[in-house]
């Protein structure tokens, strides 16, 4: 459960941060302008952040701790 816990939070940032650049080229190569495109990738970092911390409370929880 430990190693487990260890890789959920990298994990679910990674996933985030995908999101982040598939949705800034997404949005650039439909003229959307940089301060919206940037608070949307933004966005979907702090969005997999969360996600993440919210894992490992759920596994900490299930593990007793």
């Amino acid at each position: 459960m430990k190693t487990l816990r260890r890789f959920v939070f990298p994990a679910f940032l990674l996933a985030g941060i995908g999101v982040a650049v598939r949705t800034w080229t997404e949005l650039s190569a439909h003229g959307v302008g940089t301060s919206l495109t940037l608070a949307c990738s933004a966005a979907a970092v702090a969005v997999g952040a969360q996600l993440g911390r919210v894992a490992c409370d759920v596994l900490d929880r299930r593990a007793g701790r």
